[in-house]
């Protein structure tokens, strides 16, 4: 729309970055939706209204004011972290080699483990005699 590169181009994505990052993601869905109708655009329209689409379906997602008040990420690196320590440290440790199945189910018990929540996690599959040594060992 705007000429990618151009001083309009990054004005726009600076106004824009900054919408979503203070939370008005209704507010940028409200100007999409202005410069689609508005006639100047129309060689754009079918490229406006997939982004007016994707942040319709992901609005909710994008609450990001709100994450930061909740001092949660909105990255992805703690998640890219957390798979690195926790994931990688399991399942490549010398020697070992994993079949898809039971590498998943490797890392849903080590994920509990990790996150304390071993003994709710499996709780309804796993005999109480059985549960709480492997608590006890870990």
């Amino acid at each position: 729309m705007f000429g990618e590169g151009t001083d309009a181009y990054w004005q726009r994505y600076h106004q824009w970055r900054d919408m979503l990052w203070d939370g008005h993601v209704g507010k940028l869905l409200s100007e999409l939706k202005q410069r689609r109708d508005d006639g100047r655009h129309q060689v754009h329209r079918d490229l406006i209204q997939a982004q007016i689409n994707y942040f319709q379906h992901n609005a909710q997602r994008m609450d990001y004011q709100l994450y930061r008040s909740m001092r949660l990420p909105i990255g992805s690196g703690t998640v890219e972290s957390g798979c690195k320590n926790v994931i990688g440290s399991r399942l490549k440790q010398t020697g070992m080699t994993w079949s898809p199945t039971g590498a998943d189910g490797m890392l849903q018990i080590r994920s509990s483990l990790k996150s304390s929540r071993f003994k709710h996690d499996f709780a309804s599959l796993l005999h109480p005699i059985i549960v709480e040594p492997l608590l006890e060992a870990a």
